[in-house]
């Protein structure tokens, strides 16, 4: 741990990776994922 938080390049390589990934997964939800993520939620509450 004491590197990870020497280093604060990670930080910016995990944002790199992490910020197209969220908007891909917010693209599904609002495409088709929204209903079929809405469904499961209904069907687990």
């Amino acid at each position: 741990m004491t590197k990870l938080t020497a280093d604060p390049h990670w930080i910016w390589k995990v944002f790199a990776i992490l910020g197209p990934l969220m908007c891909l997964i917010g693209n599904l939800w609002l495409g088709w994922g929204f209903e079929m993520i809405s469904y499961l939620v209904g069907l687990i509450l």
